[in-house]
């Protein structure tokens, strides 16, 4: 499966964006989709999973911080104290998409602990 970045939601000179020429180019491809990279791409996340979800095989679950927070760690946090609302992401998820795994990571943890501690509390709640 494919696992996207940000700057596959950069839009291109003719505003095609290059998410959507790889899953057009590659129809038998799945999709590992790291939300959090289509948030700092400036896509939001649920039209592609409405268009693309039965595409999506596995899902990078993590956070980015709050303006001003998070500095350390590249402005990433701890899945549940950051911007993106995972809870309902997780529902759309399951109802919409393939999803299998669902990968939960921070790209740049100051504390390893702290993360996994704090980010499993916060998915059991979802």
């Amino acid at each position: 499966a494919w696992h996207n970045h940000d700057f596959e939601f950069k839009p291109l000179v003719d505003g095609s964006l290059p998410q959507e020429h790889i899953l057009s180019a590659a129809p038998d491809i799945g999709w590992e989709m790291d939300v959090a990279w289509v948030v700092r791409g400036g896509a939001d996340p649920l039209p592609w999973i409405e268009k693309h979800g039965k595409r999506i095989s596995a899902v990078h679950v993590k956070d980015m911080a709050k303006p001003g927070e998070g500095l350390d760690e590249d402005g990433w946090s701890d899945v549940g104290h950051g911007t993106i609302d995972w809870a309902g992401l997780i529902k759309t998820l399951r109802a919409k998409s393939a999803t299998k795994y669902f990968v939960m990571e921070q790209d740049n943890p100051n504390d390893i602990e702290r993360f996994a501690r704090r980010s499993i509390q916060s998915v059991k709640n979802y």
